[in-house]
């Protein structure tokens, strides 16, 4: 009976026993894996010398990229004006021109050859400077000229294209003012029938029934015709109409 009931205590420790050491072994395992999983999971760094945003290439392109610096203001100071200088332009070129005796293209009488008539080299421009008129034609011009800057006159004629500029109290265009376009009236000026002007050389007329101090001054640079009195002027040629 004794060695029965020992034996069955033996059995109860060493029961005990196993299960002690199962958990031992079950508790290593577990703690095994999670060193594994510690150690391999990703871990985050952080660069303390390059911890700032970095800005995309593009972006850093554009943030580097600076505005137009304004202009000085002495280039945004107004300069003469393009007719001003224009104007200038047609007046020197004239006073550069040599002088011919208007004499030796004025023709006598009051008919419509009357007056100082005279045209350029290459036949496309035709001029006549008289009393209370100068003006020239351009019967085959290339370019329209300006409707605002028509003669407004009661005697201008039909509404065809204007051929002819200038001043003349025929179509109510002073001599005092700035000249003017029209359509050809009663063959003046009169066409083919000038002198030729030669290049670079100029006529200086005296105009007007009482004061003979206003002085037409018409010359030739090139196929284009510039005349001037007192302070307006045109400049004339197959491709330009300039007046001021």
């Amino acid at each position: 009976m004794f060695t029965m009931a020992l034996f069955s205590e033996m059995r109860k420790v060493l029961a005990a026993s196993a299960v002690f050491v199962m958990g031992l072994v079950l508790t290593a395992c577990s703690s095994g894996d999670a060193d594994d999983t510690v150690s391999s999971s990703p871990v985050a760094t952080v660069d303390t010398e390059h911890s700032s945003t970095q800005s995309a290439p593009d972006e850093l392109e554009e943030s580097t990229t600076q505005a137009p610096s304004a202009v000085p203001e002495e280039e945004t100071a107004s300069s003469p004006s393009s007719e001003s200088q224009m104007k200038q332009d047609f007046i020197s070129a004239l006073d550069s021109m040599g002088e011919e005796d208007a004499l030796m293209y004025t023709g006598n009488g009051s008919g419509p050859l009357a007056g100082t008539r005279f045209q350029t080299a290459d036949g496309t421009v035709h001029c006549q400077i008289a009393a209370t008129a100068v003006a020239c034609a351009v019967p085959e011009k290339t370019e329209d000229w300006p409707e605002d800057m028509r003669a407004g006159g009661s005697n201008v004629g039909s509404s065809a294209p204007a051929d002819t500029v200038g001043w003349s109290e025929m179509v109510d265009v002073p001599l005092s003012e700035e000249p003017m376009n029209w359509q050809q009236q009663d063959d003046f000026p009169y066409i083919d029938t000038g002198t030729e002007l030669p290049d670079q050389y100029k006529l200086i007329v005296s105009t007007g029934w009482e004061d003979s101090s206003n002085e037409a001054i018409c010359g030739v640079d090139g196929d284009t015709v510039i005349c001037t009195l007192e302070d307006h002027g045109f400049a004339v040629s197959q491709s330009l109409y300039e007046t001021w």
